[in-house]
């Protein structure tokens, strides 16, 4: 963990591969690309499977370190619409229903305008740049 100060605000750099603002109690992750893995698997391209488990620990993990009460998504949260398989949309309502109270906010990025935002039950609000 690294402490950074930027523009007289506190920011926490996080190994997790967050940032945490502690005044806003706000976690920021840019370009996580759910959906990736299976987005290259389904054109042929041997990736392992587990990725997206992966990075939703990574992120739990982070969350119980800050005790941030919102996520902001910098860019890019689904890679693909290929990638929107049944198995991320049970991962992600499963990791969702761990952290019902957590305010997500997804600013879309370059990917996110082909890929769509994300389902409307994984309660994430989505903006522009």
């Amino acid at each position: 963990m690294l402490i950074h100060e930027q523009a007289g605000e506190r920011l926490v750099l996080l190994p997790e591969r967050a940032i945490f603002r502690p005044q806003r109690r706000q976690l920021l992750i840019a370009d996580p690309h759910f959906g990736k893995s299976a987005t290259f698997r389904s054109h042929g391209i041997p990736i392992p499977c587990g990725t997206t488990n992966d990075d939703l620990r990574r992120l739990s993990s982070a969350l119980r370190k800050t005790g941030a009460t919102e996520l902001v998504v910098l860019g890019d949260f689904l890679h693909a619409s290929r990638g929107r398989s049944a198995e991320l949309d049970a991962q992600f309502t499963a990791w969702r229903t761990e952290h019902a109270e957590l305010t997500i906010r997804i600013v879309r990025g370059n990917h996110d305008r082909s890929a769509g935002d994300p389902a409307a039950e994984w309660n994430c609000r989505c903006e522009d740049e």
